[in-house]
């Protein structure tokens, strides 16, 4: 390049510095056909922790009550098809501790969770899915266990419905248009303010994952059966492995809400409120 002059180095330079950059990331189904097949054994573990919420009791008097509350579960999940499973519970924790509010929470009291060891049916609705013994009668301990896991699950929709079934690049966001429940929508989440962002790809050893956030928020009528409202936010870290769509890693964020009407002890009426800010970890990995 002997006599050159500088601008003409600098244009070419200009001009040949698109081919040294690396090429823009091909777009990618984030939420695509996943490739399990009837058969497979998936074990997932999962952990609902509230460090401090708050137990509002509205009567005669304002009671105010502070609140530690954790659900834990390992499920072991036989695929059939994509709308049942056979689930064995190989561990269920509980903990549930009052205590002053604004005050030291008391140590963890974990107890034995009445799921533990059970056998469930699993079967997709149109809106999560359905728990039940796979056989016996359930006790009423056990009907509020299956109906949380249920809310879990219902709650989970959200992913599959924001990642939508179009392509998408790494360092691209969207919001998702969700379709509406019609008629009656108790038990079902209507989410609202739902934004989607796709982090990176990462490379491991068993393939390519995904890396997204999703963040929202959503009302229910009549939670779990309860004559109430609630309300909440949330914001989803979700690790996704492409090659089967199995999301290996989540981590949820966000407060939740509701109140309801009760019956005070020595007669009168009065409500229940709960703010919970909460956390959610999930793992799932192919046991065989």
């Amino acid at each position: 390049m002997q006599g050159m002059k500088l601008p003409a180095l600098l244009l070419l330079l200009g001009l040949a510095a698109p081919l040294w950059a690396a090429p823009p990331e091909k777009p990618v189904v984030l939420n695509g056909r996943s490739t399990l097949r009837s058969g497979t054994v998936l074990r997932e573990k999962r952990e609902v922790l509230v460090t401090n919420g708050t137990v509002t009791v509205q009567g005669a008097e304002k009671q105010v009550i502070g609140m530690r509350w954790m659900q834990r579960h390992t499920l072991v999940r036989r695929l059939q098809g994509n709308s049942a499973e056979e689930v064995e519970v190989r561990d269920h924790a509980v903990e549930e501790a009052q205590f002053p509010a604004g005050g030291a929470p008391p140590e963890s009291a974990i107890q034995r969770g009445p799921l533990m060891s059970k056998k469930l049916l699993a079967r997709r609705l149109t809106s999560g899915w359905d728990f039940r013994l796979a056989q016996g009668k359930p006790t009423a301990e056990e009907t509020d266990a299956m109906l949380k896991l249920s809310f879990f699950s219902a709650i989970l929709e959200i992913i599959p419905a924001a990642l939508g079934t179009q392509s998408h690049r790494p360092g691209e966001s969207w919001k998702p248009d969700l379709p509406m429940p019609r008629g009656k929508a108790n038990g079902v989440a209507i989410f609202k303010d739902v934004e989607v962002g796709f982090g990176s790809i990462e490379e491991r050893p068993d393939g390519p994952h995904a890396h997204v956030f999703i963040s929202g928020s959503f009302t229910m009528q009549r939670p779990l059966g309860y004559l109430a409202t609630a309300q909440a936010t949330f914001g989803i870290a979700l690790t996704r492995r492409l090659g089967d769509q199995v999301d290996v890693e989540t981590t949820i964020k966000g407060t939740f809400k509701d109140e309801y009407p009760v019956r005070l002890e020595g007669g009168g009426s009065g409500s229940i409120a709960h703010d919970f800010p909460y956390v959610v970890t999930r793992s799932i990995e192919i046991e065989r």
